[in-house]
């Protein structure tokens, strides 16, 4: 053997393998269900607009979603959660049950911003402030409910909407 060779070989090493987190590269059936159900309704958007959160919850992070994506609608903006369910593996017992029982989405017309990308990371905001109180407080949002978020003033990043609050309403195109 020269004295190259030994630079030519491959270092060996005894450290074992990384572990990989739980969720990261793994399968995601909840996550998969949800983006499933909303290229259905959104043909041709296999790869919306999306919004995923740089700190997981799990790992210590802020926000509690681990993404969100945006379907383009036609007039609007379609907005859809991913954490409120059990996005990655089932982890309670309850059958029927995923997680909290709930995702989010949210309807944002087009058209009417000087700056629609600043109104549409708005929204993720707001959506990941209610995903908070979820997940700090335990508060599940049902059907029909009315959230008040303590706004005088509206919720678009102008703050001239009359919108300061929500009714929550199970989207009827997905079950």
């Amino acid at each position: 053997m020269g004295i190259l060779d030994k630079f030519k070989r491959k270092k060996e090493t005894n450290e074992p393998p990384q572990q990989e987190v739980q969720g990261e590269n793994s399968e995601a059936p909840g996550w998969d269900a949800i983006s499933e159900a909303f290229d259905a309704l959104y043909p041709g958007q296999e790869n919306p607009r999306h919004y995923g959160t740089l700190i997981k919850w799990r790992l210590g992070g802020n926000d509690p979603l681990d993404g969100i994506s945006i379907y383009d609608g036609g007039d609007y903006w379609h907005f859809i959660t991913y954490g409120l369910s059990e996005i990655y593996e089932k982890g309670t017992d309850e059958p029927e049950i995923s997680g909290y029982g709930m995702e989010f989405t949210f309807k944002l017309e087009k058209g009417f911003y000087e700056d629609e990308e600043a109104e549409i990371k708005g929204i993720c905001s707001i959506l990941q402030s209610l995903a908070r109180i979820t997940f700090t407080k335990g508060e599940l949002f049902h059907a029909y409910e009315f959230v008040y978020t303590g706004q005088t003033q509206g919720i678009d990043t102008q703050m001239n909407s009359n919108i300061t609050g929500f009714i929550t309403i199970p989207e009827p195109k997905i079950e």
